[in-house]
């Protein structure tokens, strides 16, 4: 692996990865993927110019540390739509397309009973719960809706089964823990006891999710919060709000040169319309507004590490749409000393809204005061 890239992330990151805008179906497409057995060793692969190959299971396999910054940078700016027609012209499969094509399946389950006042919702619930078996290995299906397996931001670049490479390296999420080993070396995480560690070539991280008393302490770090609001006098009609913050390290092995560690920090809100048939939340659209203000401070609190950012937030949209979502504060440092002392401090007010056509009267309203510090 060639370490020098890794220092050099300006130069990708503010590369834009270009979208093959082809006429695709809905449906997923297997493309040409690099199988097995094309495996070369030191990372001799034709990455091109996005710095990404697309390997068995649909796995994405990234140059170094720089593409994979690049593509973490851009890709929650993408649509939707336009992350299907990503997956169909690279045969990428990605926990984010897999969620798209659950929501997109239970809309159509759900469309022919929007307006149906004969079924009743004991006579539909045998319907949907083969429907949310049939569909399992894509994404949570419940009566409260469609969810990713994964959370932000690692569903955008993990296959379905939480998979993902940067060179020579695979890294697998499992739950709050991180793994990674060489390509090839699956078979060490057999003889793993499940803890977090160093194992010879097995790295085992955990992301770990709180503050103790308001203390620094030893950890990678997430947040996820969400809150729920109904239309007035309306239980049929909903907003969902979530803010999802990460900060996370992805380690590099090499017998040759001292170890670098890559830090990233990433932060997400979201805001989705639903509406409520035969007692199943599904997908809706309505004009929807999502506001965010406060700071930002993503850290790391290692001596060796002197990483600080602040970032002053305000950000308001509104439109009609099925849901509205928003990157913040993305920034990702390498050094070579390994430490979980990263992390970000948060003071904001997250609030998503309903309104009606003009964009100005509020029908709905969920406001998250977030205090992470």
């Amino acid at each position: 692996m060639k370490k020098s890239r890794i220092f050099s992330f300006s130069a990708m990151a503010i590369t834009t990865i270009a979208l093959v805008f082809l006429t695709f179906s809905c449906k997923k497409e297997t493309g040409s993927v690099t199988t097995s057995d094309d495996f070369a060793p030191g990372c001799d692969y034709a990455y091109g110019a996005n710095g990404y190959i697309v390997q068995e299971g649909g796995i994405l396999n990234f140059q170094d540390a720089d593409a994979f910054f690049a593509f973490v940078d851009t890709v929650p700016t993408w649509s939707d739509s336009a992350f299907v027609v990503w997956e169909a012209a690279t045969g990428a499969n990605t926990a984010y397309g897999n969620y798209i094509e659950a929501d997109s399946a239970m809309t159509a389950l759900m469309t022919p009973y929007e307006n149906d006042t004969v079924t009743t919702d004991s006579a539909f619930l045998p319907i949907f719960n083969n429907f949310a078996q049939s569909n399992a290995h894509l994404a949570s299906i419940t009566t409260e809706g469609v969810e990713p397996y994964f959370s932000f931001p690692f569903y955008y670049f993990v296959n379905g089964n939480g998979i993902y490479r940067i060179c020579d390296q695979e890294f697998s999420v499992q739950g709050s823990l991180l793994l990674s080993y060489p390509v090839g070396k699956q078979d060490l995480v057999k003889g793993w006891n499940g803890e977090a560690g160093e194992f010879g070539e097995l790295s085992v991280q955990q992301i770990k999710k709180a503050h103790a008393n308001g203390e620094i302490q030893e950890r990678d770090e997430e947040y996820h919060v969400k809150c729920t609001a109904t239309l007035d006098g309306n239980n049929k009609k909903r907003i969902k709000v979530w803010w999802d913050s990460s900060a996370w390290r992805i380690p590099f092995q090499d017998p040759n040169t001292p170890p670098l560690v890559q830090y990233n920090w990433s932060h997400q809100a979201e805001i989705k319309a639903q509406k409520k048939s035969v007692g199943i939340w599904w997908s809706d659209t309505r004009h929807i507004a999502l506001s965010v203000e406060g700071t930002i401070t993503n850290r790391h609190q290692h001596e060796a590490i002197p990483f600080f950012r602040s970032y002053t937030i305000s950000f308001f949209k509104c439109e009609r749409a099925h849901k509205i979502k928003q990157k913040f504060a993305l920034n990702s440092t390498v050094s070579t000393t390994n430490s979980n002392l990263n992390n970000f401090a948060l003071t904001l007010t997250v609030t998503g809204t309903n309104r009606q056509t003009d964009c100005q009267t509020i029908q709905a309203t969920c406001t998250m005061n977030i205090l992470n510090d």
